[in-house]
């Protein structure tokens, strides 16, 4: 007999032994099943003997045969026979010809083939299966025979396994049994973005921008996908979203290395670290905390790391703007972790003390980023003799702005913001001392009216909050004031008269 014949009969015994033989009639059929995939691949790929239309046609015949069968018999064993059979067909029958196109598109039918199993059963072995044979036989293939002019015809064959292997463990999640419910198929979900970002680096190595486009790409994929599940099953899957989630952030954490400079690199994960934050306080996750803020002090190292150099517009400048960036994410970060403003929750991602003290700690690295950038902005673009005066206008309007903006984002803890007003003021008056000679040069007749207006503003308006510190406050700042006064009067007095007279004007004052 034929091969054909002996096909036939292998599939007509298996099917008519099911019942009282069930492992041997699967094992048959599944030899059946992949000798038919031999017989067809190689009758197009190596002899030439079928057309492509003809021999693609039967191979959708007999995958959507062996999953038919698979799936009456509510036979995994027979799946995996058959798959396994359909994988290595290729590779038993090649003659080196190296048709890359019949061969991606012969193992995309198969994965489609088990993407259309997933639907309806949840076997695992199958998927891994799968993964294992398209992504090793593409790498291999790639380490062999990929050219750049091959782009074109090998890149949508990539994306289209990346997206089945995506999809396919959110099927696997939904087609347990419901005490598995939430159960990420690891070896998917995680070496999926793996394998697919490591060969997508190979195929686009000449493009400026390719990698980083490519992990964009994944992110958004991954985004996608995290949302439209969390809309539709929302806890069922709650494991599987917030894996997806945390994958589209490392991968936007790796495009924007890529594509940017160090600035702007180092204000994109400040921002990604205080998403990160937030979203482990709503979700109460200490991993995902813990990643939020290692982020935002790699962010700091990346920015000061940097490359110095001239500017040519002042404030609108990657400087500039990447200091004020880190500084609103450490702002945003402590507002999140502050107990003071959140809902307290049924089980507490940190203790109350710990929080309060993370909240202090990230209050004071905004701050921190705040006036480090405010201050070399000043120095940047604004001339040597109003530049004292400007950073004096700098920390008036700072404190100004906790007052105004504290009760609008409902943080009270972003009035203390405020209160960097009194150090700042006794330092600049040190400098005013030893390097300026008298309080009112360099525009400080200017400068520190503005100061002490601002303070004035800040306990008018929020020295209840504070208790028996706003005392300090307004005691500190008054004698700060006659300091100053007092000393610009003798430096006057003295530049007009000799003898007694400045003295005597500083102790009138």
């Amino acid at each position: 007999i034929d091969r054909h014949q002996f096909v036939g009969v292998l599939l007509v015994v298996g099917w008519r032994l099911r019942a009282r033989q069930r492992t041997y009639a699967l094992s048959v059929q599944g030899g059946g099943i992949g000798v038919l995939y031999l017989t067809v691949y190689a009758s197009f790929a190596n002899f030439g003997l079928l057309p492509g239309a003809l021999a693609f046609a039967l191979l959708v015949g007999v995958t959507a045969a062996a999953g038919v069968l698979a799936v009456a018999q509510d036979a995994r064993a027979l799946a995996v026979l058959g798959t396994l059979g359909g994988f290595l067909a290729p590779v038993l029958a090649s003659t080196g010809s190296g048709n890359h196109v019949a061969l991606f598109s012969y193992y995309a039918l198969l994965d489609l083939a088990i993407f259309g199993i997933a639907w309806f059963k949840a076997w695992r072995v199958l998927n891994v299966l799968g993964f294992v044979f398209t992504f090793g036989i593409g790498t291999l293939w790639g380490i062999d025979a990929y050219e750049p002019e091959l782009f074109a015809t090998t890149e949508p064959f990539l994306v289209l396994f990346t997206l089945i292997y995506l999809v396919i463990p959110a099927l696997f999640a939904t087609r347990t049994e419901p005490k598995l419910r939430g159960f990420v198929d690891g070896t998917l979900t995680f070496g999926t973005p793996v394998v697919a970002f490591t060969l997508q680096s190979r195929l686009v190595a000449d493009m400026e921008y390719g990698l980083a486009v490519s992990a964009v790409a994944l992110a958004l994929a991954y985004v996608g996908m995290a949302t439209f599940l969390y809309r539709t099953q929302r806890e069922a899957l709650r494991v599987l979203v917030e894996a997806q989630l945390a994958l589209g952030c490392a991968f936007v954490t790796v495009a924007v290395p890529l594509a940017l400079d160090a600035r702007w690199t180092s204000a994109a994960w400040a921002l990604q670290g205080a998403a990160l934050v937030w979203l482990a306080f709503r979700q109460q996750r200490k991993l995902a905390l813990a990643a939020g803020l290692a982020l935002q002090a790699l962010s700091g190292v990346a920015y000061v790391e940097q490359p110095w150099a001239a500017v040519d517009w002042p404030v609108v400048n990657g400087y500039a703007l990447g200091a004020l960036l880190l500084a609103l994410a450490g702002f945003f970060s402590a507002r999140s972790v502050d107990p003071a403003r959140s809902e307290p929750a049924d089980e507490p991602l940190l203790r109350d003390w710990l929080a309060k003290t993370l909240a202090i700690l990230l209050l004071a690295w905004g701050a921190g980023w705040w006036f480090f950038g405010g201050f070399a902005e000043i120095v940047r673009s604004v001339g040597s003799e109003a530049q004292f005066a400007s950073m004096l206008g700098f920390v008036a309007a700072t404190t100004v702005l906790a007052v105004a903006i504290a009760p609008k984002v409902a943080w009270p803890r972003l009035n203390w913001l405020g209160l960097a007003a009194w150090p700042l003021a006794a330092l600049f008056g040190a400098v005013a001392v030893l390097a300026y000679g008298h309080p009112a040069r360099e525009f400080g007749w200017l400068g520190w009216p503005a100061v002490f207006a601002a303070m004035l503003f800040f306990l008018r308006a929020r020295e209840a909050q504070f208790g028996r510190l706003a005392h300090a406050l307004h005691v500190t700042a008054y004698w700060l004031a006659a300091a100053l006064a007092v000393w610009e009067a003798q430096w006057l007095v003295d530049r007009a008269a000799d003898g007694v007279w400045p003295a005597a004007a500083a102790l009138a004052l």
